[in-house]
């Protein structure tokens, strides 16, 4: 029996369309990755990021569509430390939690180790767990799928994994994972995970950064979906304490920061090249800025 369709049957099959989860870059039936250097605000802003879709409230420059249900997979602080932390984002929001829009599962609940989520008998309580989660956030996916031993190695990991990451977003789901980077500022892998993901989001510390109470990083898609590039343009992003003592996350168009860098060193009396060269930009791309921005 034929599995194909002829263009007909395509056009006329009923399938249900993708909601907005966050914006238009994240939605349902979506696979995602953020991933960064060691102190880029990976898992503060993923968690940020959860609370906002489980309230259905706004981050950054988008809005969440209506509430949904999230588990927290957290493979790395314990309840200890993750109670502390959802206490702030709690306290830092317009909308509160209820009930059980938010379910944390820690390493604490699984006898101090994430289960693997690359066993395939270990996905079964996985599945368990989900229940009517409609957001699976896995931070990270070092803790969270590892080897099963020696001969093991990280390819390997993930074609067992992807599997059951397609099953979870064929049903509807959206699972967001947090990754590590390496030194030489990639992850393990990164060309094949990046090819099967629906949305890749990289934090980057800034080439120059300014002493700011909190964190500071570049918001960076690289890769989307079926969505316009003006709805996935690079932030830079602060999570910063104000003189009220109170933390908020202030975000301006990536573009926007350097133009003002550029404004301040064109005023001290640096080249073009030297520009270039201290933010880390070709000097094709400080010349453009030059010209568009009309700097000096």
């Amino acid at each position: 029996m034929s599995l194909s369709l002829n263009i007909n049957q395509l056009l006329d099959l009923e399938t249900e369309e993708p909601e907005q989860l966050w914006g238009p870059p994240i939605c349902t039936h979506n696979l995602v990755i953020v991933y960064g250097g060691t102190g880029t605000g990976k898992s503060y802003f993923t968690w940020k990021l959860a609370h906002s879709i489980a309230t259905g409230s706004s981050f950054l420059n988008h809005k969440c569509g209506r509430p949904r249900k999230v588990l927290l997979v957290e493979g790395e602080l314990g309840l200890a430390t993750t109670k502390k932390r959802m206490k702030m984002i709690e306290a830092e929001a317009p909308i509160s939690l209820r009930g059980d829009a938010f379910r944390v599962l820690s390493k604490d609940q699984c006898g101090g180790q994430l289960w693997n989520m690359s066993d395939p008998v270990m996905m079964r309580r996985y599945n368990a767990q989900i229940r009517d989660a409609e957001v699976i956030i896995i931070d990270n996916l070092m803790s969270a799928a590892f080897p099963m031993d020696r001969r093991d190695d990280e390819m390997a990991m993930w074609n067992r994994l992807m599997p059951w990451l397609f099953m979870v977003r064929d049903s509807g789901r959206t699972v967001i994972m947090v990754a590590h980077t390496n030194k030489a500022g990639v992850f393990a892998g990164v060309q094949t995970k990046m090819n099967l993901m629906d949305t890749v989001i990289e934090l980057r510390v800034p080439e120059i950064t300014r002493p700011v109470h909190g964190m500071e990083f570049e918001l960076r898609y690289m890769k989307t979906r079926d969505v316009k590039k003006s709805e996935a343009l690079p932030l830079h992003v602060e999570y910063i304490e104000g003189e009220d003592k109170v933390s908020r996350w202030v975000w301006r168009p990536l573009e926007d920061t350097r133009r003002s860098l550029v404004q301040q060193m064109k005023e001290e009396g640096l080249s073009k090249r030297e520009v270039a060269r201290q933010l880390n930009l070709s000097y094709r791309e400080v010349n453009y800025a030059w010209d568009r921005w009309e700097v000096g």
